[in-house]
């Protein structure tokens, strides 16, 4: 009887079991990949709210102001927020926020930080407070009482994720009457 046997089974089993190993290191290789997409998608989600949570922050501070806040151009600590665009270190280029780095958001003569950030992000969002423009609403004109109007201000803000790399910039308008 020994003398019938070719052996087929046993490549037929061996090809069974490279199949079986090929499609187990594809679905192994799969799951990382999916794994990896879903890390990077809380992520950029984690650093949207950061940034959005700061953004809130810029624009409650500028709610509880009593006072009209000074538009320094160069700085916005205290009470002074920055004059539109002046953040910007190149002039020809309108989106200073493109312009500048990590570094620059942690310098505190820059931006604001706000410590009541989110759990699980890199660093404490930050934001910064621009004067865009004071626009007259009063039927009172040319008379010496015509300043009344609402103060238009961009309020830009910068979050980040688990990673460094991870980061969302959000920006607001808001309008306040002083």
């Amino acid at each position: 009887m020994k003398k019938n046997q070719q052996g087929a089974v046993l490549a037929i089993s061996l090809i069974f079991l490279v199949v079986l190993t090929l499609l187990g290191v594809s679905s192994m290789k799969n799951t990382i990949l999916q794994e990896k997409m879903a890390g990077n998608y809380k992520s950029c989600k984690i650093a949207f709210q950061s940034a959005e949570s700061a953004l809130r922050a810029g624009e409650n501070w500028l709610a509880t102001q009593t006072i009209r806040p000074n538009s320094s151009g160069s700085s916005q600590t205290g009470s002074n927020v920055w004059e539109l665009n002046s953040a910007a270190p190149d002039e020809d280029k309108p989106n200073w926020w493109d312009q500048v780095n990590a570094s620059w958001w942690e310098d505190d003569d820059n931006a604001t930080e706000y410590a009541a950030g989110l759990e699980g992000t890199y660093a404490n969002p930050r934001y910064v407070r621009e004067e865009q423009t004071f626009l007259k609403d009063t039927l009172v004109v040319g008379q010496k009482g015509d300043n009344a109007g609402r103060v238009f201000y961009r309020v830009t803000a910068r979050g980040t994720g688990a990673t460094a790399q991870t980061k969302a910039i959000l920006q607001s308008t808001y309008t306040r009457r002083f």
